[in-house]
């Protein structure tokens, strides 16, 4: 076989071992964030749980901001109010190397009858062969004039 052939072999073969752990990874950062929405709604008091052990920067919908890990855990960790839903749609991960990613998403909050709704940007990282949060950074999203 000529090694030009043989050269073009073993970079398909490079390019699709890459695909396939970029989808492993997109795959499992997106359960993780299934995860951690679906903690939020149930009202977990643990929520902290999903963010990285230096993780910088947390910020809540309505505009609470914590730094570090310690007053992350303190906010993450209060009770929600009764009767909030949170929902969380993932709309694009970019695996940026094979420890950092950062997702694209959007939010709704309903707590009794206020309704919030905007983009949310993460990064997460991997660590241990698991994804975490480690930045949040939040923006509503206000209505078009009229």
């Amino acid at each position: 076989m000529p090694a030009v052939v043989v050269r073009i072999l073993a970079v398909v073969f490079v390019l699709t071992v890459t695909v396939t752990a970029q989808s492993a990874d997109e795959k499992a950062i997106r359960a993780r964030l299934s995860a951690y929405a679906q903690a939020s709604e149930k009202g977990w008091t643990e929520r902290a749980r999903f963010y990285s052990d230096d993780a910088d920067l947390w910020m809540s919908t309505t505009g609470t901001l914590a730094e570090g890990k310690p007053a992350m855990e303190k906010q993450l960790n209060q009770p929600l109010p009764p009767g909030v839903t949170f929902t969380l749609d993932v709309d694009r991960v970019s695996v940026l190397s094979p420890e950092i990613a950062t997702v694209d998403a959007r939010y709704r909050v309903t707590v009794g009858d206020q309704k919030i709704a905007g983009y949310v940007f993460y990064v997460v990282v991997k660590r241990q062969g698991e994804w975490w949060i480690r930045s949040v950074r939040v923006m509503q999203a206000t209505p078009p004039p009229q």
